[in-house]
């Protein structure tokens, strides 16, 4: 089974409690909610302390899996937060928010307004509050093209060659076997 329906049966076992796991997708369904659970915690948290987590909480996997369960636990995250959109984008616009949160509330505490002023700039243009507000392209109204397919020649601007069947057979005399015919009888050409 490939990873995406393996995430894919996860969620739905979270929505539909008929969905039955087996103990590897369970154990994966525990690793990745652990891993949601600290970076709700911390966002800012590497990837390397998250595996240095993983090892105390059991996780016998190398750095390199590790870093593939925290993608999945952020596009899951993103997911919830924008269903709709790009989940890589939704992860690293709500980075960006958390993270910025965190400086000015540290700012704060710290009482430095400079870094408060900065961070909720940084915020705003994040947020792209200094812009005019986009109109989503209604893309479930557009219609696509749907050409019609003919073998009538003159669609193109090209006049019909009268006694086709003739023509074809005088050629046929004089150059012998055609090799579009060929094509066109058995659907591939002999090499």
């Amino acid at each position: 089974m490939k990873i995406d329906q393996v995430i894919a049966k996860i969620l739905d076992s979270y929505k539909d409690e008929s969905v039955v796991l087996n103990t590897a997708e369970t154990e994966y369904r525990k690793r990745i909610e652990f891993i949601m659970e600290e970076k709700l915690k911390n966002i800012a948290l590497s990837d390397f302390d998250l595996y240095k987590r993983l090892k105390k909480n059991g996780f016998r996997g190398g750095f390199p899996e590790a870093v593939r369960y925290i993608s999945v636990a952020e596009r899951i995250i993103a997911f919830e937060k924008d269903p709709n959109g790009d989940p890589h984008r939704t992860w690293d616009r709500y980075f960006i928010s958390e993270v910025t949160k965190m400086a000015i509330a540290k700012a704060i505490v710290n009482g430095n307004e400079y870094n408060m002023a900065y961070a909720v700039n940084i915020y705003g243009k994040h947020k792209l509050t200094d812009k005019e507000d986009t109109v989503r392209l209604p893309y479930d109204q557009i219609i696509p093209f749907m050409p019609e397919i003919t073998s009538d020649v003159s669609v193109l601007g090209i006049e019909p060659i009268k006694n086709l069947e003739a023509r074809k057979a005088e050629l046929m005399k004089k150059y012998g076997i055609i090799q579009d015919a060929e094509i066109l009888k058995h659907g591939r050409t002999e090499v």
